[in-house]
């Protein structure tokens, strides 16, 4: 069951998972932002549920949960406005050429990471980075480059920013072209033989004071916490932040786990792209980052950051095992590489695509 705006023939579903809310519904451009026109309701789980009839791609959408003042961008939109605005109900499908090279043996790559919002020296149209930016993969490719790192392009706070303070992990940067346009970027690279790979940031969210909708979503939390994406104890602030900046899931939450892990899998999966790069893993396993915590340590996890690596190393493996996931982790620990079934948190198995 797909969580977010799920298109049908003749409208959409809406569903989003608030545990602690006592009502649901979803206001957009196809009902007038009336709160009380759809509302959703409770399917188990904690999940919520309404299909709107008439609803069509581009329209635009909020969740209200709880009192009429909480409008909240749907965690799971595919496409938004801007991280401060609205979600944009979207059709995922796109014509690929076809073109998709195999990812070249990874002792042969020739990786170039890349920043879209500084890439060009010109000026750029809003939306157009993508776009600009395809114009020159002749000449990346003529450097001897056979793999591009992009910085993190989910949805985040403002225009200009290197990415890793992601507010909607599920949409692509509106500044840059949005999901269409990355597509038609992975697709031009594919069609000169580059594979791409794509910077994502799972160790941390960012919190009330960047405005980001994850927090406190439906109305619950502890401790001055961020509710039910968040821890809402001492696990909750990464290294030099404090509360309501930037705080760590709660990967304790199936719920959470399944929000990154697919998120994850959207990328390898519907963008096509051919492996990820995951911000500092060392935060996810571990409170401080740290390595030496003795077990028993109170900032030694209990091992739910460990589950959400291994879970998308087992996604990958099962559906593209020739597909590059880099670790950002330089505390020389080898259970970062070694295989899920040895211990680690890496891969069952990895070959080369043929």
């Amino acid at each position: 069951m797909k969580i977010g705006a799920s298109l049908e023939s003749n409208g959409a579903w809406f569903r989003t998972w608030t545990p602690f809310a006592n009502r649901v519904s979803v206001v957009g451009s196809f009902n007038g932002w009336d709160v009380h026109a759809n509302e959703l309701v409770q399917n188990g789980q904690g999940q919520w549920e309404v299909f709107v009839e008439g609803v069509q791609v581009g329209d635009e959408y909020r969740f209200v949960v709880g009192d009429a003042s909480r409008y909240r961008i749907d965690p799971w939109a595919r496409a938004v406005t801007n991280s401060a605005g609205n979600g944009i109900v979207a059709d995922t499908s796109f014509p690929w050429s076809g073109n998709h090279p195999c990812m070249p043996g990874w002792h042969e790559l020739v990786i170039y990471e890349m920043h879209f919002g500084s890439f060009l020296r010109h000026n750029v149209a809003k939306d157009r980075w993508f776009d600009e930016v395809a114009l020159l993969l002749d000449e990346i490719a003529d450097l001897g480059v056979n793999a591009i790192e992009i910085m993190p392009v989910g949805e985040f706070e403002g225009d200009n920013s290197w990415g890793y303070n992601p507010s909607n992990i599920f949409a692509v940067e509106s500044s840059y072209g949005g999901p269409n346009a990355f597509k038609r970027f992975i697709d031009q690279a594919h069609t000169r033989g580059i594979v791409v790979l794509l910077d994502v940031v799972y160790n941390h969210f960012s919190g009330a004071d960047l405005g980001h909708s994850l927090w406190r979503y439906d109305g619950w939390f502890e401790n001055f916490g961020g509710g039910i994406y968040f821890y809402n104890d001492w696990r909750a602030y990464t290294h030099g932040a404090g509360v309501g900046e930037w705080n760590r899931p709660d990967y304790g939450r199936g719920e959470v786990r399944d929000f990154i892990v697919n998120n994850a899998q959207m990328w390898l999966d519907e963008f096509r792209l051919d492996g990820l790069r995951l911000d500092l893993t060392s935060y996810i396993r571990n409170v401080e980052g740290r390595n030496d915590d003795p077990p028993g340590h109170p900032r030694n996890l209990d091992g739910n950051g460990w589950r959400v690596l291994r879970q998308i190393n087992e996604m990958a493996s099962a559906t593209a095992p020739w597909k590059l996931i880099v670790a950002e982790d330089m505390r020389n620990n080898e259970s970062i590489t070694r295989s899920n079934m040895h211990g680690g948190a890496g891969s069952y198995c990895r070959k080369l695509c043929s």
